[in-house]
C-alpha cells in the first residue's frame, strides 16, 4: 500500500485520534521502520500516464 494509504484508514478515526495521528505522521521513520523508501505513488503514475499516452501516440503515429 502506499504511504497516502494512510490517509484513508486516519480518516475513519474520530476526532481527537485524527488530530494525534496528524500530528505523528512521519514518512522518514515509516521508512526507517519499513526497512525500505517507500515510492513517491504521484511521481509514479504520473510516469505510467506519459508513458501510456507516448506509447499510445506512437502507435497512431502521432506526436504531441
Amino acid at each position: 500500500l502506499p504511504v497516502s494509504a494512510a490517509g484513508i484508514f486516519q480518516s475513519n478515526l474520530g476526532g481527537e485520534q485524527r488530530d494525534e495521528y496528524a500530528s505523528q505522521a512521519n514518512q522518514a521513520q515509516f521508512e526507517r521502520d519499513l526497512g525500505a523508501s517507500v515510492i513517491d505513488e504521484i511521481a509514479l503514475y504520473a510516469s505510467r500516464q506519459q508513458a501510456s499516452l507516448d506509447k499510445a501516440l506512437s502507435v497512431l503515429g502521432a506526436t504531441h
